[in-house]
């Protein structure tokens, strides 16, 4: 959310506020709290449940309270099943099929089956479970599946538990069965999937966010370059998803170029052509890397964009920072 129109500032801007939401079922209410002030500019973090989406069909992605994303997607994206490691409970002859994110063709009906080779040598699969319909974060970020069904447990339902844990570079390794109980199953899993992400990469000035299933497009906004004077005299040429022309920054492919009029030929090349819009901690925008600055470092533009909080408009507020 971001205020426009405040007092004015002594070089003759106005003030303006943003506030960044971020979902935090266990925050009520929230309250916000200041996390940065840039001349005129001040930002606030408010975590509070009223952020938090509503899943809309994908039972694989979800966020944290910190605003990262885990998403299980890519577990769930192979032709086979997944065959966790052997508990003591399971014979030689048969092992256990599960999938993420859905059912699986030798079970139309499961996401959890055991397959058995008799002694006659067919193959026989016996469906067990189904997984609940969205995941638990737990406090040390690790991610919990369970799955549940009738099975073959006369007591009580089968239950079937996967504790998740970040390893980074471990993407084959399968969840590992330690519980020897066949009606309570305790599985873990490391592997890289279930490291939480602060970011999503989108081309075509488009993203999808994967909980919500939103789609956020701002390839239109390339038809026009924009002019914005900045506070220390000199002024920025943008283009969003574009290149601007040539004659403007003096070179090709620039979409965001420094200039001060009272300099002849003084031209700073801020950000090099960029598609790729970005969902960083629940933040759009697009990062333009530009020409070295000194010191090993190099210009960089960033541009967010707020959507107008009023229905009727369909604008998006631009926040420029170089």
């Amino acid at each position: 959310m971001l205020y426009n129109g405040g007092s004015q500032c002594s070089k003759g801007q106005v003030r303006s506020t943003k506030i960044l939401f971020v979902c935090d079922k266990n925050a009520g209410e929230g309250a916000p709290v200041i996390t940065e002030t840039f001349y005129c500019f001040y930002s606030f973090i408010w975590r509070t449940k009223y952020a938090c989406p509503t899943p809309q069909g994908n039972t694989c992605a979800k966020y944290g309270t910190d605003g990262e994303l885990f998403d299980l997607t890519d577990l769930g994206h192979r032709s086979d099943p997944w065959i966790p490691e052997r508990g003591p409970k399971l014979s030689r002859n048969e092992e256990l099929l599960m999938s993420i994110c859905g059912h699986m063709t030798p079970c139309p009906d499961s996401s959890l089956c055991r397959k058995e080779v008799t002694e006659q040598g067919d193959t026989k699969y016996t469906q067990i479970a189904s997984l609940t319909e969205h995941f638990k974060i737990n406090a040390d970020k690790s991610i919990e599946l369970t799955y549940e069904g009738a099975g073959e447990c006369e007591s009580s339902p089968t239950s079937f538990t996967v504790e998740l844990t970040c390893r980074q570079r471990m993407l084959e390794s399968p969840p590992v069965i330690l519980s020897d109980d066949p009606c309570n199953y305790l599985a873990v899993w490391e592997t890289a999937y279930a490291c939480p992400s602060h970011s999503i990469v989108g081309t075509q000035c488009r993203i999808q966010d994967p909980v919500t299933g939103l789609t956020f497009d701002v390839s239109s906004m390339a038809t026009q370059p924009l002019t914005l004077d900045l506070h220390d005299g000199t002024s920025l040429s943008l283009q969003i998803c574009g290149s601007l022309p040539d004659s403007t920054c003096g070179r090709p492919g620039v979409s965001s170029c420094r200039s001060d009029s009272t300099v002849l030929g003084y031209t700073s090349m801020m950000g090099y052509s960029s598609d790729k819009l970005q969902f960083v901690d629940r933040q759009l925008g697009i990062g333009m890397s530009g020409q070295d600055c000194g010191g090993e470092m190099t210009y960089r533009t960033l541009v967010a964009f707020e959507c107008e909080s009023d229905p009727t408009k369909s604008t998006c507020i631009l926040l420029v920072r170089v």
